[in-house]
């Protein structure tokens, strides 16, 4: 939520700036409304707020996946710490706060916990701990059925019949000094740090508290005798510990995150009682000045290694610009990018269908054919695998300081004999058959600027532009580009220079498919002539070797496909792409005999439905994971279509409903 609510109220060229205000803004404004109505007072509920805002915790995660969820947090403690009347407004307070974490996914889940803690442990309550407990149970029922959707999306978006391993939890803490120091495994954006390969999960510090905040904690453990102190205290201390056991003790009891937002929290509620310590001790008239003293000082300590992991973005890439032209993200095309270019899932940045994913653990089987990172990285090896552009990757993208797609192209260059066949002057003909994926060609250099290179085959005489692509990879040649589709066993190539051509030339051929259309925004873009269309036509299933399962990963139900089978490609048909949307995709066929539409969907029979003119058919498993679409002879309209049944959508109005409905009921007294 609070991305899409920056990327609809930020002004242009401030998108950046308004991601990490809203987030810095939420973590603070929940931390400090939780605090005042703990009853901290205005200059220590905001000294305890910017201790929060301000923890490696919250730092570490702005604009990552857990950043909603430690901005929002604190959101679970307001309704366990406001008086409410009835316990219908109880309850309704209760899904107004759930329904904001419930997205967030397992990074909410210890603030919820720390919320029904506290629930239950609330002093100078009159209400049994009963009630009370099934007030949040309601509210936390009805939140559930509110993300009904989302939550059946989830399932159904999972490869059929696999099952979520548990990621690996955070690694520990492996000192104390890493709750003061900023960044104790080195500074992640130093080059030594990069180098030594030292920079890990936590170089980042989401367990930095700092040291002005430890003391003030310390102040509200030994001095305050405010209500909730102990609650507080235990917290702080559970989590800690959570912070510094060993990893296989936490997968034992199924937790695969260490609580470091709930620590922060806890950890920052101390401190607004160090400061109301502190500040009850001041004369009153000086209060307000001392209590922005604390908050000044607090912000002179913190502020540096917050704004440090600030994801800052240079001059080109301010707007969040895409390097990409609009006609180059029609239909759908999918992308990669070479050593993170850009993140995992950014097709709502560039409009355009990443190959990779943020957590491919649902689709074992795509990501065994991706074969991608932990991080959702590809190598660079298996980037330029011809693998890769079967799963549909049209275009590369590459930071300008690197050449590595260049020099494995050059790395693959094959060279082979020309007979020359006939001469007229300075111009000489040679027998060129043209191999399959030809990009380029390269002619021995050094070579003239008035060289002209010609090539002829079936479908007509062509003049080779010059292509300087490799031109810094190797002087010895060059290069031409060959146009797209111009393989031929019978073809001629005709150079004319002044220089007198051999009879026999020795030419190199690039067979990569690949081709840099621009350098734009410090970007080189490559398109793949090897990559698979979006919509295709297959003549039928080729089944493969059976798949390898991975050991409580994936589970094939009975009649599923098992294979990781291909599809035999049908010559004489045609496809074009009509309309391509994330829920619709639209197709004209034209098959000469009955075949198969592949369409680059995911094999989600339980998501996705197909027709045929009109006629809802059935779909089958195509090249491991794509869809296939029977089609008869002659022209059809084919159309998928992602839906969610009615049911799910009633779920979802129904506790809507209800809270509205408890929020009504809330503001009536009981007598």
């Amino acid at each position: 939520p609070l991305v899409l609510a920056a990327g609809f109220g930020a002004r242009p060229g401030w998108t950046w700036t308004a991601l990490v205000t809203l987030e810095l803004a939420a973590a603070f404004g929940s931390a400090f409304w939780v605090f005042i109505l703990l009853e901290a007072g205005g200059w220590p509920a905001a000294a305890g707020a910017l201790a929060y805002a301000l923890s490696g915790a919250v730092a570490s995660q702005l604009l990552g996946v857990e950043g909603t969820a430690v901005a929002l947090g604190p959101l679970a403690l307001v309704a366990a710490s406001r008086p409410w009347r009835t316990l219908a407004g109880h309850a309704a307070g209760w899904f107004a706060a759930l329904a904001l974490l419930v997205p967030s996914g397992p990074a909410a889940v210890p603030f919820v916990a720390l919320g029904g803690l506290a629930e239950v442990f609330r002093p100078g309550t009159r209400r049994p701990v009963v009630p009370r407990a099934a007030a949040a149970a309601l509210g936390l029922a009805m939140a559930l059925a509110f993300w009904a959707p989302s939550f059946w999306l989830q399932r159904e978006g999972a490869e059929p019949g696999a099952r979520l391993p548990l990621r690996r939890p955070v690694p520990a803490l492996s000192t104390v000094r890493a709750l003061v120091v900023p960044f104790p495994g080195g500074d992640p954006a130093s080059p030594e740090t990069f180098a030594g390969g030292t920079a890990g999960a936590t170089a980042r510090g989401e367990g930095f508290l700092g040291a002005g905040v430890l003391l003030l904690a310390a102040l509200g453990v030994l001095g305050s005798r405010r209500e909730g102190r102990v609650l507080w205290l235990g917290v702080a201390l559970f989590t800690g510990a959570a912070a510094f056991v060993p990893a296989r003790w936490l997968l034992s009891a199924g937790v695969t995150q260490r609580p470091f937002g709930v620590l922060a929290l806890a950890t920052a509620a101390l401190a607004a009682l160090g400061a109301r310590w502190l500040l009850d001790r001041v004369p009153p008239g000086w209060r307000a000045g001392a209590g922005a003293v604390v908050c000044v000082l607090l912000m002179i300590r913190m502020i540096p290694p917050a704004a440090h992991r600030l994801p800052y973005a240079d001059a080109s890439g301010a707007l969040l610009a895409s390097p990409l032209r609009p006609a180059e993200t029609a239909g759908g095309v999918r992308l990669a990018a070479l050593l993170d270019t850009i993140p995992p899932d950014v097709s709502a940045t560039l409009g355009v269908r990443d190959v990779r994913a943020l957590d491919l653990r649902a689709e074992p089987r795509y990501a065994r054919l991706l074969e991608e990172g932990a991080d959702g990285e590809l190598s660079p090896s298996h980037l330029l695998d011809p693998s890769l552009a079967a799963l549909g990757a049209a275009l590369i993208l590459e930071p300008l300081p690197l050449r590595v797609v260049s020099g494995e192209i050059f790395s693959r260059i094959e060279t082979a004999p020309l007979t020359l066949t006939a001469r007229s002057g300075r111009t000489a003909v040679y027998a060129a058959p043209v191999p399959r994926g030809a990009t380029r060609v390269g002619l021995p250099a050094p070579m003239q600027s008035s060289v002209e290179v010609r090539l002829e085959g079936p479908r007509g005489q062509h003049v080779l532009a010059a292509d300087s692509t490799l031109a810094g990879e190797s002087s010895a040649w060059t290069w031409f580009a060959v146009p797209r589709g111009r393989a031929a066993a019978q073809a001629e190539l005709t150079v004319t220079s002044r220089r007198l051509w051999p009879p026999g030339l020795a030419v190199a051929w690039d067979r990569s498919g690949l081709r840099l259309e621009r350098e734009s925004l410090g970007v080189r873009i490559w398109s793949w002539d090897l990559a698979t269309p979006v919509a295709s036509l297959a003549s039928e299933i080729v089944e493969g070797s059976p798949a390898r399962a991975e050991p409580g990963a994936v589970t094939l139900p009975a009649g599923s496909l098992a294979s990781l089978g291909s599809v035999a490609p049908v010559t004489g048909g045609h496809t074009a792409v009509d309309e391509a949307r994330p829920g619709l995709l639209r197709v004209s066929v034209t098959a000469p005999a009955p075949a198969l539409l592949l369409a680059q969907v995911k094999y989600r029979p339980g998501l996705w439905s197909a027709t045929v003119d009109g006629a809802p058919v059935e779909t089958v498993r195509a090249d491991g994971v794509w869809t296939g679409v029977p089609v008869g002879a002659g022209g059809h309209a084919v159309a998928l279509r992602a839906r969610l049944p009615l049911r799910v959508w009633l779920v979802s109005a129904a506790a809507l409903l209800g809270a509205l409905g408890l929020a009504l009921l809330g503001r009536k007294e009981r007598p």
